[in-house]
């Protein structure tokens, strides 16, 4: 005898209903959140990095630049390529600091005279000193653009890079990790300058989820001598869940609030129970890697293992990572020349734009001080 397919009753339907959405709003709500509306990867099979005026709104709050630094700054630079220890392949630029200038008549001294004159030279000019620029969350080696002339001004050599899932460097556009894997990113690229280069002065400069991720990778990496962290959070959970709650009070995160998943969030605003964005937060930590791991994730478990000075630098009016994180590393910084230089008004990523003048000269006394 055959066994007659049971229907689907109206019970058994909302049974199902009820299992599944929160199932697949939770993964719409985490894939918001490590791939937010600004996050692009055009991966390294493309070409050239993706034209300003094709990438999402936000990318004009944060890359000013769309040329390369010769194009746009007049500054000599190379491509370069450097493998992180589980193979993936990271992409920048490498901007020298410029060479001394050369005194008439060296094609006449013997060789051991010219390599005396060389290392003068190369002690004078200190060309083993650099800035490494760490881009945010979601953008590219071009964030750290509007630096360049003010740091080749002063001297320094500079790598700037694209890391993993973003720009030209490897990955599979998983999105953000909101600095868990991209800190790593930092380690190689310290590795990278030391082993190529030759660099025994090392400054960090990042921004947003660069200045997290430099914040972690100085306590993993003494080789470091200085970090410059602008608006980067202390908590992932905390961050994240200043993003919910301001999106369910109405109010704005970022330079854009439009697309199906905030609308929801906005429209269901307090409806929505603690207990699931507490699942939400936890499925996307899980997403994006931090469960399961030897080590922390937050840089506010790593800022008292920074041995190193750190300067912070954070708007009070930034809606995306609030005023207050900073001020919870500030706290906790153990270096006596470590501080937060705040600007009052200052918003997320503008902090250059708003004030070029102050801010150069902010990053560049602070640079001069611990890596001459």
């Amino acid at each position: 005898s055959h066994t007659r397919k049971e229907a689907m009753t109206p019970r058994r339907f909302l049974f199902v209903l009820l299992v599944l959405l929160p199932l697949i709003a939770c993964f719409l709500l985490t894939e918001k959140a490590i791939s937010p509306g600004w996050y692009h990867h055009p991966g390294p099979k493309a070409t050239r990095l993706t034209p300003i005026a094709d990438l999402p709104p936000a990318y004009g709050r944060a890359i000013l630049f769309d040329g390369d630094p010769k194009e746009e700054h007049g500054l000599a630079f190379e491509e370069v390529v450097f493998t992180k220890p589980d193979g993936l392949k990271l992409r920048g630029w490498y901007i020298p600091a410029d060479e001394p200038q050369k005194e008439m008549g060296e094609e006449a001294k013997d060789e051991e005279e010219r390599q005396e004159e060389q290392e003068r030279d190369r002690t004078a000019a200190s060309p083993t000193r650099g800035i490494i620029g760490v881009h945010g969350a979601g953008m590219d080696r071009r964030e750290m653009s509007r630096y360049l002339p003010a740091w080749h001004t002063a001297g320094y050599n500079v790598l700037v890079f694209d890391c993993q899932e973003h720009g030209l460097s490897d990955g599979d556009s998983r999105g953000i990790s909101y600095g868990i894997r991209e800190h790593d990113d930092v380690v190689s690229a310290v590795d990278f300058v030391k082993e190529s280069y030759g660099w025994e002065r090392i400054g960090l400069f990042g921004s947003s989820q660069g200045g997290a991720s430099v914040i972690v990778a100085a306590a993993k990496k003494k080789a470091v001598t200085a970090v410059v962290s602008e608006n980067p959070f202390s908590d992932i959970r905390k961050l994240l869940r200043a993003a919910f709650d301001s999106l369910r009070n109405g109010r704005k995160v970022g330079a854009s609030n439009e697309g199906f998943i905030i609308s929801l969030i906005k429209v269901s605003g307090k409806l929505i129970p603690e207990f699931v964005t507490d699942f939400v937060i936890e499925a996307a930590i899980w997403r994006i890697g931090g469960w399961g791991r030897d080590d922390e994730i937050d840089p506010l478990d790593f800022i008292d293992k920074v041995s190193q000075p750190i300067l912070l630098m954070h708007g009070t009016d930034d809606n995306v990572t609030p005023y207050e994180h900073s001020l919870e590393l500030a706290a906790l910084a153990k270096h006596k020349d470590s501080r937060l230089w705040t600007v009052q008004g200052g918003v997320h990523g503008k902090l250059w734009n708003e004030n070029q003048e102050a801010h150069d000269r902010e990053v560049l006394a602070f640079f001069a001080q611990h890596l001459e």
